[in-house]
């Protein structure tokens, strides 16, 4: 069904600003709305929209009036729930063509000084995060634990940018566990290395032998697809071992839905999605039919992301 957002622009009469208000809906592909159907939206005196963001709605705001939100976002005038969803909204209003990437680079300069974590989190990693986690992890090597809160934000942080001791060192906290909630901690961890290597080998770690429960094995799975050669190497493994896990599984288990949507959503380019397509149509797994027409869906929208953008993104940081 989608739901609403607004535009947000602005007119000069004399010395006053008056803003103009556009509804629209919402609609996860970019389609567009033919029913024309209008929300119940209180406005507030602030040009900021949904004060505190309890609104479900989504605000698109013109570029002069993003850049007068700018100073507020820099000095952290605005709440944190506000600083958050308003790079939130830019972003996923540029996924579905509703505004440029560009604009979205531009506003991430007023976050340079961000100090809420939540809010930075959603944006980037701080290198001191980085060091730091690094340091937390060797003392709980060492016998002094990490808070069960972050544990396991730093187990994927030095997965991310450490070495194949750091895995070893993983790997060898996964055996030596008891707990289902810990050991599903570091299989969501292990896998999300920067190195192609490190990715087979977990891969093989979780698909071959029985190191890995077979209910625990998609969480070892996702891991290997957070960064490109991650998901190109996750595509090429389930093209070389479909028919062995559909006799794993069985073919009407969900974990293979699982697979297919959780390793073949993020690609952005129609050729990978051509490979998908010519590739399920010669497998008999009927209960992927819909899953794999999901994904698809998805990758010709991050493709038309790319070819609306591209050029201006790379402009903007060759500047």
């Amino acid at each position: 069904m989608g739901y609403t957002f607004l535009t947000v622009n602005e007119e000069k009469t004399n010395r006053n600003r008056v803003p103009k208000i556009k509804q629209q809906r919402f609609i996860a592909d970019g389609s567009a709305d033919d029913e024309n159907l209008q929300w119940k939206i209180p406005i507030n005196d602030w040009i900021k929209l949904n004060f505190n963001s309890i609104g479900l709605y989504r605000v698109k705001y013109e570029l002069q009036t993003l850049a007068r939100l700018n100073e507020q976002i820099a000095y952290q005038t605005i709440s944190p729930q506000d600083r958050l969803m308003i790079q939130n909204d830019v972003a996923a209003l540029c996924n579905v063509g509703h505004q440029s990437f560009f604009d979205y680079l531009k506003l991430l300069s007023s976050y340079t000084d961000e100090d809420n974590f939540t809010l930075f989190s959603s944006m980037q990693n701080k290198l001191a995060i980085i060091d730091g986690s690094k340091k937390r992890f060797a003392r709980h090597i060492a016998g002094d634990l990490i808070d069960p809160n972050i544990r396991g934000a730093v187990y994927i942080i030095v997965s991310c940018y450490g070495d194949e001791n750091t895995q070893k060192e993983l790997r060898q906290l996964y055996v030596a566990v008891n707990m289902t909630e810990e050991k599903v901690r570091l299989l969501c961890a292990i896998g999300q290395s920067m190195k192609p290597e490190i990715i087979e080998n977990t891969l093989k770690f979780v698909f071959e032998g029985d190191n890995v429960q077979i209910q625990d094995s998609i969480s070892g799975f996702v891991g290997c697809t957070s960064c490109r050669d991650g998901r190109d190497l996750v595509w090429k493994f389930l093209q070389k071992n479909w028919k062995t896990l559909v006799e794993h599984f069985g073919d009407k288990s969900n974990f293979l839905i699982f697979f297919v949507e959780n390793g073949l959503s993020d690609f952005a380019d129609e050729k990978a999605a051509n490979e998908i397509k010519a590739f399920f149509a010669t497998m008999d797994t009927p209960i992927v039919a819909r899953p794999v027409k999901k994904v698809l869906e998805t990758i010709h929208m991050r493709s038309e992301v790319l070819k609306r953008d591209l050029k201006a993104i790379e402009k903007y940081l060759k500047q």
